[in-house]
């Protein structure tokens, strides 16, 4: 999913909304 910081977005669990910025 690409949010404000691809790069976690990666390592990201499928339970964030890819929507949703991460920080």
């Amino acid at each position: 999913p690409v949010t404000s910081s691809p790069s976690l977005a990666w390592t990201a669990p499928p339970e964030i909304p890819s929507h949703k910025p991460i920080t």
